[in-house]
């Protein structure tokens, strides 16, 4: 798949003291307290998507990374980490291009998060953490991590990149599943299948109708899209 639309993350890699790209600080508001403060954890590494679009075959659809105190100390330590992260939003070539099944990262936020939620798609596809990380994308709706935000409130240009990148996906053969802000993604894809509990967001046949479940494995998981 030839990618058409211009990525902004591409040069990322250089920034330190915060990673919010120069065209979204606009968007990126501090105001008052309470639950109407934006709190986007600006030395968090952004995270608007995980895959590679050029081999996935199922993506899934997220609202925005959470925020863990640990993420700092990870990218700290672990400079094979913060490097799979920078080479991902390239689209760079990986062995594991969806990083969080990379054992060597198994102890990351990150990686735990993932790991449990995609646990039970891999035992039943039977397949091993490189190829499903070959396999397997996701999208987020904002690209930032944050302690606690509505992301139906706030939109920066940034986010156009992944909402193209979605569209076109969309039209050559990956399956696109929801698992959390439909009424957001509806706006862009219109018409997909979403989770039936979006705040757990585990993807297993208990969490999804019939249907979906067995689209996902007659979407060939284990094979890659091109």
């Amino acid at each position: 798949m030839l990618l058409t639309v211009e990525n902004p993350w591409k040069d990322i890699g250089h920034l330190r003291d915060s990673y919010i790209l120069e065209q979204d600080y606009p968007c990126i508001r501090y105001v008052g307290g309470g639950a109407e403060r934006l709190q986007v954890v600006e030395r968090s590494i952004p995270e608007p998507f995980i895959g590679n679009p050029h081999t996935a075959s199922v993506v899934l659809l997220g609202l925005n990374p959470g925020h863990s105190e640990e993420d700092q100390r990870h990218y700290r330590e672990n400079e094979s980490f913060r490097a799979a992260i920078f080479a991902n939003l390239r689209h760079e070539d990986q062995e594991y291009p969806f990083y969080p099944l990379n054992p060597a990262f198994i102890g990351t936020p990150v990686a735990q998060w993932w790991r449990k939620r995609t646990r039970t798609l891999r035992e039943i596809l039977g397949l091993d953490d490189r190829t499903l990380s070959k396999r397997l994308m996701v999208l987020e709706w904002f690209p930032y991590h944050s302690r606690n935000f509505n992301a139906s409130k706030h939109a920066c240009p940034s986010q156009k990149y992944s909402h193209d990148l979605v569209k076109q996906l969309s039209r050559n053969g990956p399956l696109i599943v929801g698992l959390r802000g439909k009424k957001l993604w509806d706006t862009i894809v219109p018409g997909i299948s979403y989770l039936r509990n979006p705040q757990c967001s585990y993807v297993s046949p208990g969490n999804m109708n019939g249907r979906l479940f067995e689209g996902i494995k007659s979407a060939q998981i284990g094979r890659a899209h091109v």
